[in-house]
Parts: structure tokens; C-alpha cells; sequence
């Protein structure tokens, strides 16, 4: 196969991922739309240390992150399967990366106690989705 096409094909990945970038990532979009569509996307929240009960998950930053990583993860989904094995590794890479980014910005959001705390307040969690198919596993 000739260089021009892998170079249009790499370009083509790289042109969906610069669109979804502008429409989704670079936007601001309505927080109660966005606060909504958060909900809809089934976030749990697992406590790894600490009391996370005491924590104020309304924190804006903290929506809106959660957010664009679920519309990452769906343009993942819907994109993924319809790219060949090359386009493939390179769509995972940049995702990848994206996020990365998007759950260092997670990271780094305060979500000051309800109630006051001492300093030394410590919580550990992890965030994951609870996505349960309508497709059933075939073995």
C-alpha cells in the first residue's frame, strides 16, 4: 500500500478526533444539560479511603470532567469498530491521551467537605461507569 494512503487514512482518524475535540471538548455546553446527561451516564463511586460522604460532588468542574470523559468514552465506542487495524492504534493513542488529560483535571478538582475538616483530610476513590449491555455474551 502506497504512503499516500496510509498518510489520508491517519489524516482522516486525525481529522474525527479534531472534530470531536471542537464540537465536544472545547465547548461549553448548559450545566443543567450537562448535569442531566451525567446522571444518565451511571458514574458510581467506589471509596478506596476515607469518608467520601462528607465530600460535595455539585462541585461544577467535577460535572462537567465526568462529562466530557463519558462523551469521550461514547465516541470511542461508536468510532472504534468502524476504523481498520491501523487507524485503530492510532485512535486508541490519541484517546488515550485525552484521557489521561481528562482524569489528571479530575484529579486535581477540589471537593471540599460539606462540613469542616481537619487539614490532614485524606480520600482515596475511583470513579467508573456501571454500563450494563443489552447484548448478550455468546460462548
Amino acid at each position: 500500500m502506497s504512503s499516500k494512503k496510509q498518510n489520508q487514512r491517519k489524516i482522516d482518524v486525525l481529522e474525527l478526533i479534531t472534530r470531536f475535540r471542537k464540537s465536544v471538548l472545547e465547548r461549553r455546553y448548559p450545566f443543567d444539560e450537562v448535569l442531566k446527561e451525567v446522571q444518565l451516564m451511571g458514574y458510581k463511586i467506589k471509596p478506596l479511603m476515607g469518608n467520601v460522604s462528607t465530600l460535595n460532588f455539585k462541585n461544577k468542574r467535577f460535572i462537567e470532567t465526568l462529562w466530557y470523559l463519558g462523551k469521550t468514552e461514547e465516541f470511542f465506542h461508536r468510532t472504534f469498530p468502524k476504523l481498520n487495524k491501523e487507524d485503530k492504534k492510532v485512535f486508541i493513542k490519541i484517546l488515550d491521551e485525552i484521557r489521561k488529560d481528562l482524569e489528571r483535571k479530575l484529579n486535581k478538582i477540589e471537593l471540599k467537605p460539606k462540613i469542616s475538616i481537619n487539614k490532614d483530610f485524606i480520600v482515596e476513590m475511583q470513579i467508573y461507569r456501571n454500563i450494563s449491555s443489552d447484548k448478550k455474551t455468546v460462548n
